[in-house]
Order: C-alpha cells, then sequence, then structure tokens
C-alpha cells in the first residue's frame, strides 16, 4: 500500500523483509533510493508544494489529527482562510487526509 503498485517502487522491495524494514530502507537511510520522493510527489501534484506540506506535517503531529483552527493559526498562510481550505480540500481529493475538520475528543 505504501509503494501504491507502481512498479518502479516495488523493484527495491527486498525478498524476507518485513514491510516497515523495506520502507526504511527504500525511503529513509542514509543510501536509500527513493529519499527525496515525498517531496518530489507533492511538487508534482501542487503549486506552492511547500504550503501543501507544511499542511501534512501539522496534521501529522496530532494522533487523531488536527482542528481547523489550529491549522489556521499554525501554517504561514494568509488570514482569509480561503487559501487554507482549498488546499485541505486539494488534500483531500489528493487522498492525504480523510476529512476537511478533524475532532479531537
Amino acid at each position: 500500500m505504501a509503494l501504491g503498485g507502481i512498479p518502479y517502487y516495488l523493484k527495491y522491495i527486498e525478498r524476507g523483509l518485513t514491510a516497515e524494514q523495506n520502507i526504511e530502507n527504500i525511503f529513509f537511510k542514509k543510501d536509500a533510493p527513493l529519499p527525496n520522493e515525498f517531496n518530489k510527489l507533492f511538487e508534482s501534484l501542487f503549486e506552492n508544494a511547500d504550503a501543501y506540506i507544511e499542511l501534512v506535517a501539522l496534521i501529522a503531529k496530532r494522533k487523531k489529527g488536527a482542528r481547523r483552527a489550529d491549522l489556521k493559526v499554525q501554517a504561514r498562510l494568509s488570514s482569509g482562510g480561503e487559501r487554507l481550505t482549498k488546499r485541505l480540500q486539494d488534500l483531500q481529493e489528493a487522498g492525504f487526509i480523510k476529512d476537511l475538520f478533524y475532532k479531537i475528543p
């Protein structure tokens, strides 16, 4: 699932290793073959990819997601909120987040 069934990525899978070990070897080790794939993916999908990466990082800090109000305060976006809404919608449509507004108990 992490590799999306893409043959180019799958060629790096080593038999006998767990999914976690393979992901570590492919993306995160010092000599990993695909260390910048996350950034490349975002750059190919979104104009101003850094803003989207920032939002994903903010959401990922919370185990159960983040409140929109918190994102608005923490993200370096315009004060109108229109950009935040648009970026959250874009991330949702691309399958990176599930819901536009996360609720934290």
